[in-house]
């Protein structure tokens, strides 16, 4: 919920200062804890660039959305082993291969992606952040 998504901002800031203090160059992608919330998260504590965040690794937060469209691959799955049952020779279901499974997973991406990527939807104040 909110709170992972908070500590998961506050300890990448945390690792991003401690790089810096030891003058390790390189970049930080956020990965752990983020859910729906760390958008809100990364807006409120200052945002991607100021924080010195390079990246938001998605996990949950996209595999939610894609779960309706990876039960309909796992469903050709099935049916592709009862054929093979039958002694008919089967491929491996590709996502490439579904455009009713790729289209839509593809549009979820990209709006997660340019979620992060837009200018923030709510206007952050210019206070002191909590995740310093």
């Amino acid at each position: 919920g909110k709170g992972s998504a908070r500590a998961a901002v506050r300890f990448a800031v945390k690792i991003r200062k401690a790089l810096r203090e030891v003058g390790v160059g390189g970049v930080v992608q956020l990965a752990g804890g983020t859910n729906v919330n760390t958008r809100a998260a990364i807006e409120e504590a200052g945002g991607l660039e100021p924080l010195g965040i390079s990246g938001v690794a998605f996990g949950g937060a996209a595999r939610k959305p894609l779960l309706s469209l990876l039960a309909m691959l796992e469903e050709g799955k099935k049916g592709r082993e009862r054929e093979r049952t039958r002694g008919k020779q089967t491929r491996p279901a590709l996502i490439e291969t579904r455009p009713d499974v790729l289209l839509p997973a593809l549009d979820i991406a990209c709006n997660l992606v340019a979620s992060y990527k837009a200018p923030a939807a709510m206007s952050t104040a210019e206070t002191e952040s909590s995740y310093s």
